[in-house]
Formats: C-alpha cells, structure tokens, sequence
C-alpha cells in the first residue's frame, strides 16, 4: 500500500512516466531482452532499486526505460545518490544541509523520515534524491 501510494504521489509531481509500472525480473526480460539475471544483477546493484518477487514481495522502483535509454547517467546519478546517503546516514542528524556530490556545493538539503530520505540541491544542479532506507 505504501509504494503504491508513493508511486501515485511521484506520478503526480512528474517524477515518473504515466505508463510506469511494476514488472518482475522476468517480466524485464521477456519485454526487453537480456536476461532474468542481467535484470536481478542491476536490482542488486541498486541501479533498478526494488522488485516484485513471485512470493509477492514488492519491491520495485520504475527506472528501466530510464536505464535503457541512458545508462551512463542512470550509473551516475546511482553513484551521487550513494554517496549523498552514505554521508546523511553517517552524520546522523535528521535534517541539515550537506555537500552535493554532483556540483560540490554545500547546498544540498535533507530530511530523514522513519524509512526514507528526501533531499534536493538548491545550488543550480538541482540535484534531488527520494529514497528508501
């Protein structure tokens, strides 16, 4: 119910395509190619960060056609995402404003909630992460 509620809200802002949707690995590979392994490879990298499994546990984040389309900037933004989250979680304080790892400004507001961290660079970047923990 919570991704489901989350996917609505990303919809609503234009963070994601209205045709995004929720596929297995499986599913991926039968619509785009590669395989079912290529597919559980780049989830557990974090580049395609949640699935669906068969045992129904959801865990997906929509970004494939993203990642087809634009590899190199997908890996980045995955690199700047891990970088940015290791440093909040590191400092531990649940709001605050840090270095940005795309533009190195110390703009880069965030907000840690239960389960998730939102942020976004207010330098010109506007580099900007929703994520869960």
């Amino acid at each position: 119910e919570s991704l489901r509620q989350n996917r609505e809200v990303m919809l609503s802002k234009g963070y994601l395509p209205p045709d995004a949707r929720f596929m297995s690995p499986k599913d991926l590979s039968e619509e785009h190619g590669h395989t079912r392994q290529y597919w559980e490879k780049l989830i557990n990298e974090g580049k395609i960060p949640y699935r669906e499994t068969s045992a129904g546990r959801i865990t997906t984040d929509l970004w494939v056609q993203g990642y087809l389309d634009n590899k190199e900037k997908v890996d980045q933004y995955i690199r700047n995402r891990n970088k940015v989250v290791d440093a909040i979680l590191a400092s531990k304080v649940k709001m605050g404003k840090i270095r940005c790892p795309k533009c190195g400004e110390e703009e880069f507001s965030y907000a840690v909630n239960v389960n998730s961290v939102n942020g976004l660079c207010r330098a010109s970047c506007g580099f900007r992460i929703h994520t869960t923990l």
